[in-house]
């Protein structure tokens, strides 16, 4: 029934599609985006469950406009997690900075797991090396989005048909190079040999590793 439907529905679609002449060209798609500063489309929105995540720099900005802070405060948070951050920041400190080099690791060790683009948007914001403050503005900025453990999880978990919080090897492979910042097959068995992968992966466990 379900397959009757989606059938219907794809080839009423294909059926009032207009000339192909009438889409706009790449070049005038491209030239739209950057006039609407659409360049910030986060990799993860291409995952079922996923929302849209701007720039980093627009989320520290808008927790820093929630605070109501001075720009060069660090953003209030609970005792208890500034003293994680506070911990691990100074585990790699030297001269109170830490290598934009240290930054990853740190950030996965606090239970994120930032993308590419938001390393490689954090190195452009802060330089070679980041201050505690500016280090706090990344986790906290970091703290509701997909990137972190818990949304890692609930990704996985969207593809759970079962509810048995597990996956089988194929549909973790599928998701790995087909979403988010894919993967190749190199790379897919490199993970998979890293993370020891079975038939089966529970979703809780393969993300506590992967952010360890």
């Amino acid at each position: 029934m379900v397959n009757l439907i989606t059938g219907s529905c794809m080839g009423e679609c294909i059926a009032n599609l207009p000339p192909e002449a009438e889409f706009p060209s790449q070049e005038y798609i491209e030239q739209k985006m950057e006039e609407l500063n659409m360049n910030d489309i986060n990799y993860y929105m291409w995952i079922p469950g996923y929302k849209y995540q701007p720039l980093l720099k627009q989320r520290i900005d808008s927790v820093r406009s929630a605070s109501t802070i001075e720009i060069d405060e660090p953003i209030e948070q609970p005792d208890i997690e500034k003293s994680e951050i506070h911990k691990a920041f100074d585990s790699k400190a030297v001269s109170g900075k830490v290598s934009i080099n240290e930054v990853a690791n740190l950030l996965r060790t606090l239970g994120y797991a930032p993308t590419n683009a938001e390393l490689e948007e954090s190195a452009k914001m802060f330089g070679e090396s980041l201050t505690l403050s500016q280090f706090q503005d990344i986790c906290y900025a970091l703290n509701d989005s997909t990137t972190s453990l818990h949304g890692l999880e609930q990704a996985l978990r969207y593809f759970d048909n079962s509810g048995s919080g597990k996956l089988s090897k194929a549909q973790w492979m599928n998701i790995m190079m087909n979403y988010g910042e894919p993967l190749t097959m190199d790379e897919m068995n490199m993970v998979n040999k890293k993370f020891s992968i079975g038939e089966s992966i529970d979703c809780k466990v393969i993300c506590e590793e992967v952010v360890s």
